[in-house]
């Protein structure tokens, strides 16, 4: 893993800093919020295969994948949105 991008796995996986799904639902505008997943999205992306990354990628801006997110959001608001983003993206794009 290349530097920068264990800095930031690193940032994502810890508790203390990953934002919840109420965070991400109740101080967020759609604008903050769609930057936010791109970010999150760009970064799962650049550690995946490229076929994963481009399902993943796929499912997102051309799918489905706002109101599916959103969705599992609000089911789960106390956990990590990169946590919730991360889970769909390996249920939708593992077998690629």
């Amino acid at each position: 893993m290349r530097g920068p991008a264990l800095i930031v796995s690193l940032f994502l996986s810890t508790g203390a800093n990953a934002m919840t799904g109420t965070e991400f639902l109740d101080k967020m505008n759609d604008q903050q919020r769609a930057a936010y997943v791109e970010g999150v999205l760009d970064m799962l992306a650049y550690g995946l295969p490229v076929p994963q990354a481009k399902c993943l990628q796929d499912w997102y801006y051309e799918g489905d994948g706002p109101r599916q997110l959103i969705r599992a959001v609000h089911q789960r608001p106390d956990l990590p949105v990169q946590g919730v983003l991360q889970v769909l993206s390996k249920r939708l794009c593992q077998d690629r």
